[in-house]
């Protein structure tokens, strides 16, 4: 595979680079020269600097490359217009530079909550449902549906094949949702919440995943749900808890819900848009296509995971206190 890269600063991002490894010949876009790039390019990958508007540089990051792993976005919950333009119009560029660069393949790392807004009488979501009352979806949830679709239509009738990835809640060293965001809230309220069973998969198992899609070439122009284990978002807020050597305290029950009927329902309040997942109504997302098409099949415990997770943080806290901040660094525009 000769591999060109998005969002290589990111959480998804960094983690594929790694995974991919020296051998696969890998180019990655940087928005600029950071120490983590150059690293990058110490280690043989090229490096392109700009970001998604910028045409120029994605001709250059596609060239010669026969996948495109799209993992860069902007996570935040506002700002419609800047979401459009990283997450629907950058896609769009992206995708017109891999048609015109003769790419085979085109990985696009959606979201799992594209469903935060549906219904189902089960909770049971699979690849055949579409998504539906688009109009209540967050601006993240709902940019990444319409890139999605911006993706389909650009590839139309070109030679260009995609493959759509939409990961449950994704786990693992250097998560900025599902880590830094619990073990900062446990420093303010160590308090785990959450009496709700969800999805959730490690870092490994996602980008071996999207690797095999790639691969695959029955995952053309597909979508495809990765997740792995179901836990209550307390039992892992006390994981975090017990990585980061902070105790959490468990709800009663009644209070549990009140907790998270405010959430939902706050967040619904102020801005007339769904959570991108709900703390009120349990949802699956089977990931038996996955399996049956491209073999995926997680390996990672949750203990495993959450040990790897413990590893990389103690690393971390033994580092000066300027390398522990940077890695909690909020990356708008990557995950």
């Amino acid at each position: 595979m000769r591999v060109a890269l998005t969002g290589a600063s990111g959480f998804i991002g960094s983690a594929l680079l790694h995974r991919l490894g020296s051998g696969v010949e890998r180019s990655a876009l940087f928005r600029s020269a950071t120490a983590s790039s150059e690293q990058w390019a110490q280690g043989g990958c090229r490096i392109v600097h700009g970001d998604l508007d910028d045409e120029d540089a994605l001709a250059d990051l596609v060239r010669g490359a026969d996948t495109v792993f799209h993992c860069a976005a902007r996570m935040a919950k506002s700002d419609l217009a800047l979401s459009q333009r990283v997450n629907v119009d950058g896609t769009e560029r992206l995708v017109r530079a891999a048609i015109a660069a003769n790419v085979r393949r085109f990985v696009y790392v959606s979201s799992i909550s594209v469903y935060s807004s549906s219904r189902r009488p089960d909770g049971t979501f699979t690849e055949e449902i579409e998504p539906d009352n688009r109009h209540r979806l967050n601006t993240y949830s709902y940019t990444k549906l319409l890139g999605e679709e911006c993706l389909r239509q650009a590839a139309a009738g070109s030679s260009l094949t995609h493959t759509i990835i939409r990961p449950t809640n994704v786990y693992g060293p250097d998560s900025r949702s599902w880590f830094w965001q619990f073990e900062k809230l446990l420093h303010r309220v160590p308090v785990a919440f959450g009496n709700l069973p969800m999805n959730v998969v490690f870092i490994e198992d996602l980008v071996t995943g999207m690797i095999q899609a790639a691969e695959a070439q029955d995952a053309a122009n597909e979508i495809f749900h990765i997740g792995h284990h179901t836990i209550t978002m307390a039992d892992f807020i006390a994981r975090i808890g017990e990585v980061t050597d902070q105790r959490a305290h468990r709800l009663p029950r009644s209070l549990d819900y009140i907790v998270r009927w405010s959430i939902d329902n706050g967040f619904f309040a102020m801005t007339g848009k769904v959570p991108s997942m709900s703390l009120l109504r349990p949802a699956r997302y089977p990931h038996d296509k996955a399996q049956t098409v491209f073999g995926y099949a997680p390996r990672y415990s949750l203990d495993e995971g959450f040990a790897e997770t413990e590893r990389w943080y103690k690393a971390l806290s033994n580092h000066d206190e300027g390398t522990r901040a940077a890695s909690e660094v909020i990356r708008g525009d990557e995950r």
